[in-house]
């Protein structure tokens, strides 16, 4: 693979990571929102992503290898410098991108994990404290469980 080639890896890999930031973004927004229909879809849409951002990652990773240069980041750095200025540039734009998509994951994760305490602490409170009121056919019930409905008992 030659300069050019290197450097249309790392530019496709470069789109892969913005378009993977626009669905992390479109996930949040709509978690915020409380529209949880397209959550399916951009979860999918999202694995394509993370499956071609690997190919590439790997067909990048062979062209280093077979430019003489290690594996892993160290090869990367070393292979970018060589294969030139426009290349070392795309290659430190592409690790910018990735630790942007990174803080991206953890900030969904973040809004993800609230749904899911609240979701657990809104269960918890029905089961404990929404039983008194309502049967399991969903019916309220005219008193609570235990409750004597007259007013005074004697």
């Amino acid at each position: 693979m030659n300069a050019a080639q290197y450097l249309a890896c790392l530019l496709a890999q470069q789109a892969c990571v913005a378009d993977l930031r626009e669905l992390m973004a479109q996930e949040r927004d709509a978690m915020a929102l409380g529209c949880f229909e397209p959550l399916r879809s951009l979860a999918q849409r999202k694995a394509q992503h993370l499956q071609q951002l690997a190919a590439l990652d790997h067909t990048r990773e062979a062209a280093q290898r077979a430019a003489g240069h290690a594996p892993g980041r160290a090869g990367a750095d070393a292979a970018a410098a060589a294969f030139g200025e426009a290349t070392q540039r795309a290659w430190g734009e592409l690790l910018a991108a990735a630790a942007q998509a990174r803080a991206d994951n953890i900030q969904t994760g973040t809004v993800v994990w609230a749904h899911l305490d609240y979701t657990r602490r809104t269960i918890n409170f029905l089961r404990n404290s929404a039983q008194l009121f309502y049967g399991k056919d969903g019916a309220r019930r005219s008193t609570p469980l235990g409750a004597d409905r007259r007013i005074a008992a004697g």
